[in-house]
């Protein structure tokens, strides 16, 4: 069994790791048994089971069972950071379409384009996107696109490789992160997209909290001049 315990503190970084696990256990372990457990936020004592305290929320109940103990109950408004979508820790919600059999993904499969291997080609920095892009390409494949990331595409990963991975996608998705316009790498792929006219799409971090924050003027300072007009 694997369990993971989830509380506010690191909560968005633990939330993606969590977003991660859930899809990766759809996509490639469906006879995995596991549970999600979440920690209340006003007291660390109070453990809770995520399909207990969700049911409960959609109900519109005030208490929740606790996971251990069963004779015992917590309020449910405690956990509210989980299901808001506009907490600044990210809510687990927004996930919960995504669990759906593995049978019923591969039926889902959307059809190319003439000529492209990948309906998304997505750029990013390592140092601060890594994790957020592997999130992004699993939500892409579990809608039935085919999605070209570094980190998990055959092959090899020279500038030439990187440049056919453009080639053959429909669209460029730059993951815009802190410094990701400085990157040597990413300035070529993003003026060989140029180049090649390709549909261009930005996806910005906009967690104020989180390490890859900028602000728009930031990435306007630091575009390269045949890309200042995508901001």
């Amino acid at each position: 069994h694997a369990l993971i315990l989830l509380t506010l503190c690191f909560a968005m970084q633990i939330k993606t790791l969590v977003s991660m696990f859930r899809e990766a256990k759809v996509t490639m372990f469906p006879n995995l048994a596991w549970h999600l457990e979440l920690v209340s936020p006003v007291d660390r004592k109070a453990i809770v089971r995520y399909t207990d305290v969700a049911s409960a929320w959609n109900e519109g109940r005030e208490k929740v069972k606790l996971a251990e103990r069963r004779t015992k109950s917590t309020a449910v408004k405690d956990f509210a950071p989980f299901f808001d979508k506009n907490a600044e820790v990210g809510s687990l919600v927004e996930d919960d379409n995504f669990n759906v059999p593995r049978s019923v993904i591969a039926k889902k499969r959307v059809s190319l384009p003439p000529n492209c291997r990948y309906h998304v080609f997505i750029s990013h920095y390592q140092s601060n996107g890594a994790d957020i892009a592997q999130v992004l390409q699993l939500k892409l494949e579990l809608c039935g696109l085919s999605v070209w990331l570094d980190q998990t595409v055959d092959g090899n990963l020279n500038n030439e490789g990187m440049l056919r991975g453009i080639d053959e996608a429909n669209v460029y998705l730059l993951l815009l992160t802190k410094d990701v316009l400085t990157r040597p790498a990413v300035r070529m792929e993003l003026a060989h997209a140029l180049a090649q006219s390709k549909p261009i799409q930005l996806i910005h971090e906009s967690q104020t909290k989180m390490a890859g924050f900028a602000s728009f003027e930031h990435y306007i300072n630091s575009a390269p001049a045949d890309a200042k007009h995508l901001f």
